[in-house]
């Protein structure tokens, strides 16, 4: 999957991960597979002292990429959510690592 393929909301999240580094993000709504930022949405960067920065760069000319596996597990999962929140997102250098997931239950 390249980059140029993900729709605009869920590559807004990978760009806010790649630009904190570590942390996590709480409280984003889904609709229909695609994230919302609300007020109740917030960023908690984690501060790894012992890390040296690091830096993405795109692999081809015109600034589009391929996008790595846990890249590509977080958008097919967001895509899935028809009605729901992302109640924890955790990410690592800048990179997607684990979600937790709120979906109603229909009975």
């Amino acid at each position: 999957m390249l980059k140029s393929e993900v729709q605009k909301k869920i590559w807004n999240l990978l760009e806010l991960m790649s630009q904190a580094g570590f942390g996590r993000m709480e409280n984003i709504v889904v609709k229909d597979g695609c994230p919302h930022l609300t007020q109740e949405s917030h960023l908690v960067r984690t501060v790894v002292l012992d890390k040296r920065p690091f830096e993405h760069r795109a692999s081809r000319m015109d600034g589009d990429f391929i996008l790595t596996d846990r890249q590509v597990a977080f958008v097919n999962s967001v895509q899935s959510i028809h009605d729901g929140m992302i109640v924890t997102l955790q990410f690592s250098e800048g990179l997607p690592g684990r979600m937790d997931i709120s979906e109603h239950l229909f009975i």
